[in-house]
């Protein structure tokens, strides 16, 4: 008889279901995504050069907190594109704000206020060797329309790891979304998308993890969603589901199938409402 504890399991599967919950909403990732546009903001460029006026592009050059390491602003403000400004931000051994920053990112901002982080291998190792590593597209949408409060936060090709000497948090082929609000004065929340994780909260266990139908509520922003469906499945042979489509309005049925054997009950919406909610900072 195997008494190995199942990775996915009833012990377990509200802890799991909040942490994947919090990498569709952002709330997981770490500085590295959200953060690496500050750097124009909060400092002094070196050396500033106008490289063209058509279209706009000034170039900044500035150095780090310690001797041997650079970083290089491009901003570009093209004209009739729909994007009012772009900074192309390359970092090479860069120290500032208590971090190491390798790599290059893109921050592009619309007229519609939507911001786009495109990163290309940036790594970021923080004062306490944690070291943060992304490539691929974020995006923080908002209404379509250039109106309504309607908020998304959508990944896209992201590979992403954190750890020291040994990668404890690793994300490969994230392709998510998670938004709600009013988007051109209609109502809607919306959840969907697929990864793997690996990560301590399963003590390492590899995941899948996608939404073979997709959470959506049209005409409400409220996140009791009444259809769509997550599936989290491990190595083991163990997954838990979620599945809205019961007929109740403020609960889910979870799914916990261990050994062959699906175990069906039901939980209230209410036990992961906290990781439902966009907050677009907490995310560094």
């Amino acid at each position: 008889m195997d008494d190995q504890v199942p990775v996915l399991n009833h012990e377990n599967y509200i802890v799991v279901v909040r942490h994947i919950l919090d990498w569709y909403s952002g709330a997981n990732y770490g500085n590295a995504i959200v953060q690496t546009r500050q750097f124009y903001a909060e400092n002094d460029p070196d050396t500033s050069e106008l490289v063209s006026t058509n279209p706009v592009h000034w170039q900044y050059v500035y150095a780090c907190e310690l001797p041997g390491g650079s970083a290089v602003v491009d901003i570009v403000f093209p004209e009739n594109t729909g994007i009012v400004r772009e900074y192309d931000l390359v970092f090479d051994a860069c120290d500032w704000n208590s971090a190491r920053y390798d790599g290059s990112s893109r921050y592009t901002v619309s007229s519609l206020g939507n911001e786009i982080w495109q990163h290309e291998g940036l790594t970021v190792t923080d004062a306490d060797g944690l070291v943060t590593t992304v490539t691929g597209t974020v995006r923080e949408s908002f209404s379509g329309c250039g109106y309504g409060d309607y908020q998304e936060w959508a990944v896209e090709s992201v590979n992403y790891t954190e750890g020291g000497n040994v990668v404890t948090t690793e994300l490969s082929a994230v392709n998510t979304h998670f938004g709600y609000g009013a988007d051109c004065a209609q109502n809607r929340a919306v959840l969907g998308g697929s990864f793997t994780l690996v990560s301590p909260v399963t003590s390492g266990n590899l995941l899948d993890i996608d939404t073979p139908l997709i959470f959506e509520n049209t005409g409400s922003s409220d996140r009791l969603f009444q259809a769509g469906n997550l599936r989290i499945r491990a190595a083991d042979g163990s997954r838990i589901e979620l599945n809205a489509d019961n007929g109740e309005s403020r609960s889910v049925t979870v799914s916990i199938t261990i050994d062959g054997a699906t175990d069906n009950f039901s939980e209230p919406w209410s036990t992961w409402q906290d990781s439902l909610v966009l907050d677009l900072d907490k995310g560094g």
